[in-house]
């Protein structure tokens, strides 16, 4: 079913970019962020300190993980973790709640690194690899993309 990779490979690339929806959208309403939890800069800073601390452990930890579960299962388990982060951050009241429940979206991001490649590797032939790598390796395509959809969904700006 050769359809199928390209359904993995989609899924994989649509993950992606709600990572960077979400990194975007955070960036974008620091100050509404602030007056809604009532939080200074600093602390506001910390939020995100504690996001990049988790992402950096677990992208030391993910690849190990990937090998002893699985491409398929440890990437299953880190979306449904990093999904369920993201949900329950909806509804944090604290800045400990926050700073907790992005610390677990940190955990939960890190593997994409680990697992796309090998997911390419082991399910494109090399005839069409390169099309996967296109859409796997575009973050600046992505990031334009995200950074279009969160301004335009975010910003007061008035033409």
């Amino acid at each position: 079913m050769p359809y199928l990779r390209w359904i993995v490979a989609f899924a994989l690339f649509v993950a992606a970019f709600l990572n960077y929806v979400d990194r975007n959208v955070l960036g974008l309403l620091p100050t509404t962020i602030q007056k809604d939890l009532y939080i200074s800069k600093r602390e506001f800073a910390s939020i995100i300190n504690y996001f990049l601390m988790a992402y950096t452990i677990a992208n030391l930890r993910s690849g190990r993980a990937g090998d002893k579960l699985g491409v398929r299962w440890s990437r299953a388990l880190f979306v449904a973790w990093g999904t369920i982060a993201n949900a329950f951050t909806g509804i944090a009241r604290s800045l400990g709640q926050i700073c907790g429940l992005r610390f677990m979206l940190g955990l939960g991001e890190a593997d994409r690194y680990m697992a796309s490649p090998e997911v390419g590797s082991e399910c494109f032939p090399i005839s069409v690899s390169d099309r996967y790598w296109l859409l796997f390796k575009a973050p600046a395509i992505r990031q334009r993309w995200c950074s279009w959809i969160t301004f335009d969904k975010t910003s007061n700006y008035k033409k």
